[in-house]
């Protein structure tokens, strides 16, 4: 008795091999697409969110004096020279000369914490009684808000600046 060996015609195994390579190409590039977007995606935004915190830009004066009406207390005049507005989380300390912090704010609840573009905000700390002369006054501004997005950007303590006051 002679078998009959019955297979799949060639015709029909080139088609399911070309589907199966097509399948899984296609699969293959959705995946890299989407892995390659995503990776250059966050590199993005870390890119441009540590642009904006290297180019954040802000002086102040301060004036602490020692006589006068005015003997109690440091004033603190903040400028916010960028095109963007610095965010909550704005530290301000005074620090006497044998480096102990005398005050800090935002300890004063009338200590506006968010600065618009190109503005200046004044205020004052009063001194502390015992504090050693002259002061340091150390400004912190750990978030800025991207004005494109209009998010908050966590800066951490990159953009921290420190002056002695007379």
């Amino acid at each position: 008795m002679i078998r009959s060996k019955k297979g799949v015609s060639p015709l029909i195994a080139t088609v399911l091999i070309i589907a199966l390579t097509v399948a899984l190409t296609v699969f293959l590039m959705n995946w890299t697409f989407g892995f390659f977007k995503e990776r250059t995606g966050e590199t993005s935004k870390a890119t441009r969110e540590q642009l904006l915190c290297a180019t954040i830009n802000f002086d102040f004066d301060c004036s602490c004096p020692t006589t006068g009406p005015d003997a109690t207390s440091c004033s603190l005049s903040f400028t916010n020279n960028a095109l963007y507005s610095f965010s909550e989380g704005i530290r301000a300390r005074l620090i006497s000369a044998n480096g102990k912090i005398a005050s800090s704010l935002p300890t004063d609840p009338n200590f506006i914490t968010e600065i618009p573009a190109l503005q200046v905000l004044s205020t004052t700390l009063a001194k502390p009684s015992g504090g050693i002369y002259p002061y340091d006054f150390e400004i912190i501004v750990p978030k800025i808000r991207d004005p494109t997005t209009l998010t908050v950007v966590e800066c951490g303590a990159l953009a921290r600046l420190r002056k002695t006051c007379r």
